[in-house]
């Protein structure tokens, strides 16, 4: 019998108040990586619209980066993002030692936060990965019903917690501009929307990037091919016997 399960990453990063910049930006095709390993490996395609948010945190600064093991599956995957699911019905929202968990459904997802330096804190009853001392102190306070916003030169605002940071589009992903507040290339399909744009083409799987549709070729990433079933490339934690 085969399992599906969608695994929610919550993981929120910890907050910046003024904009800030990684070292260099994501283009749409080292993007459409981490997406196809995220949904394949996780569950979760969202996983990589938490990416793009440049913050404090040594693990958002390592991930940021292109993955260096992307042809090695889901084992590159937790290599490079600390990041492994698993399967646990009575999996509960915490941290674990330096390990953040998060749930849903039978899954769990553990975030490994110690293997980029960094300590799990609980941050509004979410298990967060954050560097010592740089936790949200709400300096800029986001309301309960704030939703994200654009702000003049392609610059994008949104919530972590209850603070609030900001960052500009170009400075995160080549090429993108800020629309309905998100970094956008397009509009074939909407970033952070569950799914959407999710198909198999073969042995490639199409994802979605910042509203553009982008191939992964699946056997690249060390996997056998493309499932239809989870929507990911194969095999994958999200599928058992």
């Amino acid at each position: 019998m085969r399992r599906r399960g969608v695994v929610g990453f919550a993981l929120l990063i910890a907050a910046c108040a003024s904009p800030s910049a990684p070292e260099s930006a994501w283009t749409d095709a080292q993007f459409a990586v981490v997406v196809a390993l995220a949904q394949s490996c996780t569950g979760d395609p969202a996983l990589g619209q938490t990416l793009l948010v440049p913050g404090l945190t040594t693990w958002e600064a390592a991930t940021h980066k292109f993955p260096g093991d992307a042809h090695d599956g889901c084992a590159g995957f937790e290599k490079d993002f600390g990041v492994v699911v698993g399967v646990s019905p009575a999996c509960a929202a915490a941290c674990v030692g330096d390990d953040a968990r998060t749930c849903r459904g039978p899954y769990q997802v553990l975030a490994h936060c110690g293997a980029f330096n960094s300590k799990c804190l609980e941050i509004n009853g979410i298990p967060s990965c954050v560097d010592p001392g740089s936790a949200p102190t709400g300096v800029l306070p986001c309301p309960a019903d704030s939703t994200p916003i654009c702000r003049e030169n392609g610059l994008a605002e949104r919530c972590w917690g209850d603070a609030s940071t900001q960052y500009f589009c170009s400075q995160t992903l080549a090429g993108s501009d800020c629309a309905f507040g998100q970094c956008r290339l397009g509009n074939d399909c909407t970033p952070g929307k569950f799914l959407d744009g999710l198909a198999c083409d073969g042995t490639a799987l199409r994802v979605c990037v910042a509203g553009k549709i982008e191939k992964v070729d699946c056997t690249a990433l060390g996997f056998t091919g493309c499932d239809p079933f989870t929507r990911g490339c194969t095999p994958n934690p999200l599928v058992a016997p």
